[in-house]
């Protein structure tokens, strides 16, 4: 299961954005640690140089436009998100 969040201020680094994201996703699933987040490519690149998503992998994806953040729990054995 994943929680979007869509953030598109321009004055907000994109880890505060994902921050933002986390807590989103902490509030709505307390009892399911989330291990992913899935956003743009650009997105993921600008995570990867703040450094600050800690343990969680981070994955840049086509489908998903700038400025949004999918925070989730993917399947150990797919590598993919869970319903």
């Amino acid at each position: 299961m994943f929680y979007g969040h869509v953030d598109k201020s321009r004055d907000r680094s994109a880890s505060d954005k994902a921050t933002e994201a986390l807590e989103g996703y902490r509030r709505r699933f307390p009892d399911a640690p989330p291990d992913t987040i899935l956003t743009s490519f650009h997105d993921a690149w600008m995570l990867e140089l703040e450094g600050r998503m800690g343990s969680l992998t981070i994955r840049g994806v086509s489908f998903i436009s700038g400025s949004s953040f999918y925070v989730g729990k993917s399947d150990p054995k797919t590598g993919q998100g869970t319903a």
